[in-house]
């Protein structure tokens, strides 16, 4: 038999590895970042 070890964890840690992990989480926001093109204007 293999050397198992279980950690138990609390609420607070098990929600901020699921959001991190993107488990059980939806999107509910996308925000753009625009930037301006300096190719665009050069001559």
């Amino acid at each position: 038999m293999a050397n198992v070890k279980i950690v138990l964890i609390d609420g607070k840690k098990i929600s901020q590895l699921l959001y991190e992990h993107g488990v059980g989480v939806t999107d509910e926001t996308t925000y753009t970042v625009k930037r301006i093109d300096h190719d665009f204007f050069e001559d």
